[in-house]
C-alpha cells in the first residue's frame, strides 16, 4: 500500500489572467467504508477513508468539503478556480486514520 495518498493534480493548457479554470485531481486511496468483507477471508475490512480534502489558493481556502465514507475508491475531484494572476493551488487530503497527504502545483496563466 505504499501508493497510499499519491496524487495528481491537472491544470487545462492555455489559462488567461482572470480565467476560470476546470482542475481535476486524483488521490490514490483504498476508501473502505468498513461495511465490506474481504473475499477470501469473510473478516470485515476497518473503516479506511479520505473524510477531508481541502483546497488553498495562494494560502487562502476556497474549498473545505467532509465527504461522507461513501466516497469511491481512488477519488477523483474536479472544481472550477478563478485563476487571477496566478500562484499557488494547494491540496490537502486527510483520512480517518490521521494520515494527511499534500500536493500542490504553480498556476501559470498568461
Amino acid at each position: 500500500m505504499q501508493t497510499i495518498g499519491k496524487s495528481i493534480i491537472r491544470l487545462p493548457g492555455g489559462m488567461t489572467k482572470g480565467s476560470v479554470a476546470q482542475v481535476k485531481s486524483i488521490i490514490l486511496h483504498p476508501n473502505d467504508t468498513g461495511r465490506m468483507k474481504d473475499r477470501d477471508t469473510g473478516a470485515i475490512i476497518s473503516a479506511y477513508y479520505v473524510n477531508r480534502i481541502t483546497v488553498e489558493y495562494n494560502g487562502k481556502i476556497v474549498y473545505d468539503i467532509d465527504p461522507s465514507p461513501a466516497l469511491s475508491k481512488d477519488p477523483y475531484f474536479a472544481f472550477s478556480l478563478n485563476v487571477g494572476d496566478g500562484g499557488t493551488l494547494k491540496m490537502i487530503w486527510t483520512d480517518n486514520k490521521g494520515g494527511v497527504f499534500e500536493k500542490s502545483t504553480n498556476v501559470k496563466p498568461k
